[in-house]
Parts: C-alpha cells; structure tokens; sequence
C-alpha cells in the first residue's frame, strides 16, 4: 500500500510538472520579438567585420533580425498545427511585426515568405544538407563574400539551433 501511494504521489509531481504555463498570447507575442526576434543571437554578427556591410544591401544585422523572426514564426507554425491555441500567438507576432495595413507591409511580408523558405530548406532539407552552401548564398544575397569554412559552419549552425530553442520552449507554455 505504501508503495502505492508512493508511485501515485510521483505521478501527480510529475503531471504537475508537465503542465504548460498558461501565457496571454499577446504577452508571449511581445515576450519572443524582444527575445527572440530584437535580441541578436550571441555572437553572430560578430563573425563579420563592422565594416562587412554591402552598400546597395540589407545590412547583416537588418538580415539576422529578418531571419529570427522568420525562425520564430516557423516555430509558432509548428506548434499551431499541433494546438490551435497557438493561432492567437501567431496573429500576436504578426500584428506587432507588420505595419497595420497589407499595402504598408507587402514587402516586408514578400521578404519573411523568402527567408522562412530559406531556412526551411536549411533546417529540414530535401536529400543532403549543404550548410555551408547556404551560409554562403545567406551572406552573397546581401553582398557579402565570405569564404571561410569556418565562419560559414558557425553561421548556418545558428539557425537550426535558434529554431529548436524556441520549439522547445513553445512546448513549456500554451497561449491562452
């Protein structure tokens, strides 16, 4: 009997801690811009010069943000095809992202649309994965030639990183 009650008080300690945190949506919208989105991935932009931005070009920073965002936005799509509660999250992010009317944002939209598809075929490729490849395409778009294999493996490995750390933390949470 002891044991019982013993094995039934652990599974309740453990339900417990499984639960998700119940979030406002919109709190968790504006929690992941300014963490995930506005906050640069550490140590990122510093594996280029200062001076490595390409005139006539996004700059990389403008770049890095673009692409957290669409990490983001990735994460939340997949977790809202798990729980339609996350369609609230995901309309949070947008409307604190985008300008209010679709004219103003057309553009911007065009862009993540771009960037989501890039770092899909980054995170999930079709046959091999070329990461290397990638961050160097990633960094010739916006002007910037790099060559070092070093550099390159450091940048396309934060985007998959990126993308699994906000995953893993959506599964802790449920907008509400």
């Amino acid at each position: 009997m002891r044991v019982a009650l013993f094995v039934g008080s652990l599974s309740v300690a453990v339900m417990f801690w499984e639960r998700k945190i119940q979030v406002p949506a919109d709190a968790l919208a504006k929690t992941l811009i300014q963490e995930c989105v506005e906050t640069p991935i550490p140590a990122t932009r510093e594996l280029f010069p200062p001076n490595a931005d390409a005139p006539g070009y996004p700059t990389i920073s403008q770049q890095l943000r673009l692409y957290q965002f669409a990490s983001v936005l990735l994460a939340v799509l997949d977790a809202e095809r798990g729980d339609p509660a996350f369609t609230s999250l995901r309309e949070g992010l947008e409307r604190h992202h985008f300008p209010p009317t679709f004219a103003q944002g057309a553009h911007q939209l065009e862009e993540l649309k771009s960037a989501m598809a890039d770092l899909v075929a980054l995170i999930q490729p079709n046959g091999k994965p070329q990461p290397m490849s990638w961050a160097h395409n990633w960094l010739k778009r916006i002007g910037v030639e790099e060559s070092n294999p070093a550099t390159l493996g450091m940048l396309a490995l934060r985007w998959p990183s990126h993308y699994a750390a906000v995953a893993k933390s959506l599964k802790k949470c449920k907008p509400v």
